[in-house]
C-alpha cells in the first residue's frame, strides 16, 4: 500500500470563521513530509455538504466537518508514525497494544 509519511503539520484557525474568502471554512490542518513539502491539506467547514477531494500539484485537498477537527488534531498530537495512506485515510501503519494509556 503506497503511502506518504506526515512529519509535520500546522493548524490554522480562521478568524472570523465566517469568513467569505474561505466560503464557510473554521480551521485547516496543513500536513508536511520530511521534505517539508505539502503531503495534504484538510480543510474543516461547517456545513454538512463537504465539496469532492481535490487534486492539486503532489497532494490532496480534503474536506471535513468542522466537529471532527479535534479528532484529527488529537491523532497527529498522539500517534508516531503516522502515513496518510491510499484510500485517502490518516492513521497509523501498525497494530498497536491494547490499554497502553495514549
Amino acid at each position: 500500500m503506497a503511502s506518504k509519511t506526515i512529519a509535520s503539520y500546522r493548524c490554522y484557525l480562521d478568524v472570523p470563521p465566517t469568513s467569505t474568502a474561505h466560503a464557510g471554512r473554521t480551521a485547516q490542518i496543513v500536513l508536511y513530509d520530511a521534505n517539508n513539502a505539502y503531503a495534504g491539506v484538510i480543510n474543516f467547514l461547517k456545513t454538512t455538504t463537504l465539496p469532492p477531494t481535490k487534486e492539486a500539484s503532489g497532494y490532496k485537498i480534503y474536506f471535513q466537518q468542522s466537529t471532527y477537527f479535534r479528532d484529527f488534531v488529537d491523532l497527529l498530537r498522539h500517534e508516531t508514525p503516522l502515513y496518510l495512506l491510499d484510500g485517502d485515510v490518516l492513521g497509523t501503519s501498525q497494530s498497536e497494544p491494547v490499554g497502553e494509556g495514549e
